[in-house]
C-alpha cells in the first residue's frame, strides 16, 4: 500500500536529514539548473536490505537524453512495521521518463523495478518506495 500524505510528512523530515548528511548531492541530481526540477524521495519500507539502486534517465520525445546513475548505499528497511527505514531525495528533471531498480541481498524475490514519467511528476507523485517480504517485494510509486 502506497505511503499516505500523512505518512510522508514523517518521513520527510527524515529524508531531509539524509540529503543535509550528503546522501543525495547535486553531482548525483539528473536536473540542472533551468531544468523543470522535482525532488524525489527513494524510500525502503521493505523487509530486505537495499544495497544498491540504479536509476536511468530515458530520452522523452528529445527532451532528455539518456543518462544513469547507482546510489550504492545500504538502506535498512523496516518490514512495514513502522517508518524508520532508510531513504535518500533526488532531483529529476520533470519532462524526463526514469527507471527505478532496487537492488538487495541475494535471495530477495520480487518486482523490484517501477518508471516515473512526466504524467507522474504531473500528478504530483515524489515517493518511490520498496514494500514487502524478502519473497514478496513491491515497488509502488505515490
Amino acid at each position: 500500500m502506497p505511503l499516505k500524505l500523512h505518512t510522508i510528512r514523517l518521513i520527510a523530515p527524515v529524508a531531509f536529514a539524509l540529503a543535509a548528511m550528503g546522501t543525495a548531492s547535486a553531482e548525483d541530481a539528473f536536473c540542472s539548473d533551468g531544468d523543470s526540477c522535482s525532488e524525489v524521495t527513494v524510500y525502503n519500507h521493505s523487509a530486505a536490505l537495499v544495497t544498491s539502486v540504479k536509476i536511468e534517465q530515458h530520452t522523452t520525445d528529445g527532451a532528455c537524453e539518456y543518462s544513469d546513475n547507482t546510489y550504492s548505499k545500504n538502506l535498512s528497511g523496516t518490514g512495514g512495521d513502522d517508518w524508520g527505514g532508510d531513504a535518500f531525495d533526488v532531483s529529476l528533471n520533470k519532462k524526463c521518463k526514469y527507471k527505478f531498480k532496487f537492488n538487495t541481498t541475494s535471495g530477495c524475490k520480487g518486482d523490484k523495478t517501477t518508471h516515473m514519467t512526466p504524467g507522474n511528476f504531473a500528478d504530483g507523485q515524489s515517493l518511490v518506495q520498496l514494500n514487502g517480504a524478502c519473497g514478496s517485494l513491491k515497488v509502488v510509486k505515490d
